[in-house]
Parts: structure tokens; sequence; C-alpha cells
């Protein structure tokens, strides 16, 4: 069973790595066909899948097997026993006989019992499958927590802590994911005891990474964004900007240094738009409360009059699971009006022109 169990294992990594690498080339096709790796995807992803095809041999051989075995015996079970009887009777000098009353009794208990044993051998292999999918469900299970290190001011500590205390228990949207705030309240920011200064985010040191038994992405970080006023974070593609606006949100895991956010909420769009299945004033408003008069300047700032105009049911309009009714212009409008919507006290733009 655990050479079933381990071989299993192996092959479904080397599906999820595929499905994995497929799933992001997917997402990034766009890029991919600017920068013209449309052929590099095309062989990385089919070498994964040579890999997993040649990692999947040992399992299926093993299911083959078992199969093969489950599916014969009622057909070799009766010729090898009476084979294995009769040569057992020439042995004992003709002491036992093989009459018809034995070889009907044996044909039924054969006919008995093929099914039964069919369906264990079978059952046994899909056993073995559960058991490495609760070994690998229990290793999840074991992995340490995600710990949002960043440091808050003590006044929008105890404003964030108020607030959600006296947060209504009533929505008026319909969806069921859990509101910011509701998280926030669940794994609460650690206080910062330091002076507030003039800066909204303060960055001593930072050092960014997913995995802490790898070198951190990004080192040595220092920046200061202050209050009230635009900042800009430029640089070529792939040099980090996403993963640094991801670590003062608390997405990244904090290595080394520390993030001091003393500007209260953080409203974020990302480069790639995120969105529910709803409408699109739904999407709009999200969990923040209703406030008409807000919302026609958002949709007027964003551009968006055009394309509630050109949509049959206007902001009533149903966008689809990720938005797949949008258009990718409109998807990234959206998404941006939604940031604005919220009135948070720092608003993080993610390359949304």
């Amino acid at each position: 069973m655990n050479v079933v169990v381990k071989r299993q294992g192996l092959w479904l990594e080397a599906i999820q790595r595929r499905i994995s690498a497929t799933a992001t080339m997917l997402g990034s096709m766009k890029r991919i066909k600017m920068c013209g790796l449309s052929d590099t995807v095309f062989d990385n992803i089919h070498e994964l899948r040579k890999h997993e095809l040649d990692i999947s041999k040992g399992f299926r051989k093993l299911l083959i097997g078992s199969m093969f075995f489950a599916f014969t015996t009622p057909v070799i079970a009766p010729v090898v026993t009476f084979t294995v009887f009769a040569l057992v009777a020439l042995r004992s000098g003709g002491e036992s006989t093989l009459d018809t009353t034995k070889v009907f009794t044996s044909l039924s208990l054969f006919a008995l019992l093929a099914e039964p044993l069919s369906t264990l051998i079978m059952g046994m292999m899909a056993f073995a499958g559960s058991v490495g999918c609760f070994a690998r469900i229990q290793k999840f299970l074991e992995t340490a927590e995600h710990v949002d290190k960043r440091l808050r001011s003590p006044a929008d500590y105890n404003s964030l802590n108020t607030s959600t205390a006296n947060e209504s228990s009533t929505s008026s949207m319909a969806w069921t994911e859990k509101s910011i705030s509701t998280v926030a309240s669940e794994k609460p920011l650690l206080p910062f005891t330091g002076p507030s200064g003039g800066d909204a985010l303060s960055v001593e040191g930072g050092s960014f990474g997913y995995d802490p038994e790898k070198p951190a992405l990004l080192s040595s970080i220092q920046a200061n964004i202050p209050r009230g006023k635009l900042t800009m974070i430029i640089g070529p593609v792939g040099c980090g900007k996403t993963t640094l606006l991801k670590s003062l949100l608390g997405e990244v895991p904090t290595l080394g240094g520390s993030i001091k956010c003393l500007g209260g909420e953080i409203a974020y769009c990302d480069q790639s738009p995120f969105h529910m299945n709803g409408t699109v004033r739904e999407s709009i408003m999200a969990f923040s409360e209703v406030d008409d008069r807000w919302y026609s300047t958002v949709v007027k700032a964003c551009a968006l009059t055009e394309d509630l105009r050109q949509m049959q049911l206007g902001d009533c309009t149903r966008i689809g699971s990720k938005g797949i009714a949008l258009s990718g212009g409109q998807s990234q409008r959206i998404a941006l009006a939604r940031a604005a919507y919220a009135r948070h006290d720092i608003c993080i733009l993610d390359d949304v022109l």
C-alpha cells in the first residue's frame, strides 16, 4: 500500500505543477504575447506534461496489474484450482477424486466470491489513494499560518477595533464573503508604539519573500510614503514593484525589518482586476456603505458613464464570474472605481493605466 500511496502522490504533484503553470500562462496571456514568449511557455508546459506522463507510469502499472488480477480471477481461478487438485490427487495415489459434486460446489463458490474479490482489490487501490490524499491534507494543515507583522499606530489600532465592534451584523449586499473589517478583527495587526510623524506608510530595512527558507525577493527596503501626496514606484518589468505593494498590504511575509501603517485603512486595485459574481453596482460598492452621490461621482471620474450607457441594464448588468462579461478596460475601470468608492485613507494602485 505504501508503494501505491507514494507513486500516486508523485503523480498528483506533477499534475498540480502542470495545471498551475497552465493557469498562470492563461492568466498572463497578454504579457506573454507582448514579450514574444509563446514558444518558450509552450515548450515549458510540454515538458511538464511529458514529465507528468513519465511519473504516472509507475502508478499506472500498479493500476493495470490490480485490474488484470481482479477481472481475470473468475476465469483463471477455476482452471488453476482444478489443475492443482488433479496434481495433488495423482501424488496421493488416487485417494482423492474430482467428482461432479466437488466440481459444481467449487464453481458455485468461485461465482459467489468472484465479484466481492474484484471489488475488494479495486477498493484497496482507491483506499490507498485516499490515504495519500489525507496525508497531503494533513501536511497543508500543519503549515504555519500567515501572520501580518505590520505595525499600526495606537490611535488607528483602537479606531479599527472600535469600528469593528460597532459594525452592524446586517449588510445591504447579498454576498457571502467576509468583509475586510471582519477579517481584520479576527487577526488584528500589531500595535505600533512609535511616533506617527507625517508618513502614511513607512518601511525600515524591510525584507520580503514567500519562503522563509530561501533568500528574500526584496531586501534592505527603506521607504517613507507621506500623507496626502501622490507617491509613485517606478522600475523595469519584474523588479519587484508588485511584491513591494503586496508587502505593504501584508500579503507577502515580512522576513526582516518592519512596516508601519500609520494612515488607517487601505484600498487596493491590482493590475489583474478581481471581481465577484454580481452586478456592476455591487462590484463597485462591494462592502462599503451605499452613497448614491459619491457613487455617481466615482462612476464619472473612472470614465464608466459611457460603458454603463452601452450596457442594456446599466449598472445592474451582471458581470459574471471573474468579470467574464467585461472587456479588459471595463474590468480595470470597475476595479479602480471600487478602490476609489471605498474612500479609505490610503489607496494603492498597481499598474491600472
